[in-house]
C-alpha cells in the first residue's frame, strides 16, 4: 500500500503465479455513452465492439484495459460516496496514475467530466487525489503520488 503501515497477514507457503492485473469490467447501461466519456471526456484510446455479445468497449490504460460491457438489467447500481468508509461491501472505484493530479482534474473538468470535489491532499497515503464520476455513476479517482517529506 502507498505510505501505509500494514500489519503481515502470516505464512505464505504457496504463492499462485499471478503476474498482474489484466483488465477491470465495468457493467453499464450505454456502452456507447460510455465509450464516448472515456474517449472525449477522460481522452484514453477506445475500440468499441458494438456487434459482440455484449456489446463492449475496450479502454486502454497503460498495459492494462478497462472492458466496459452493456447489460440488459435495469437495476441500479450500488451508491457509493467519495469518503469510501459508508460504502457497501463490494468494487467500489478505479483510480489511474497521474503526474500531476491538479493539471489533469482542470483538463477533465474543461472537458464536462463531474468531480466529488477539487484535489485533497491524503498525507497518510502520500498521495494528492481526486474523484470524479461516468455518466452511470461508476466512481473513479486521479491519484499522484507525493514526494516523501
Amino acid at each position: 500500500m502507498i505510505g501505509l503501515s500494514v500489519d503481515s497477514l502470516g505464512d505464505r507457503r504457496t504463492l499462485v503465479p499471478i503476474k498482474q492485473l489484466d483488465n477491470i469490467g465495468i457493467a453499464v447501461k450505454d456502452v456507447r455513452r460510455a465509450a464516448e466519456f472515456f474517449r472525449d471526456k477522460v481522452g484514453l484510446p477506445v475500440e468499441l465492439s458494438l456487434a459482440g455479445e455484449p456489446p463492449s468497449a475496450q479502454v486502454t490504460t497503460g498495459s492494462q484495459y478497462l472492458y466496459v460491457f452493456e447489460v440488459k438489467s435495469s437495476a441500479a447500481a450500488a451508491e457509493r460516496h467519495s469518503d469510501l468508509i459508508g460504502n457497501p461491501p463490494g468494487f467500489d472505484h478505479v483510480s489511474f496514475t497521474v503526474d500531476n493530479v491538479d493539471q489533469t482534474y482542470r483538463e477533465l473538468r474543461d472537458r464536462g467530466v463531474a468531480f466529488d470535489s477539487e484535489p485533497v491532499t491524503e498525507e497518510a497515503w502520500g498521495i494528492r487525489m481526486a474523484g470524479f464520476r461516468d455518466p452511470e455513476d461508476n466512481s473513479y479517482f486521479l491519484v499522484q503520488t507525493l514526494a516523501p517529506q
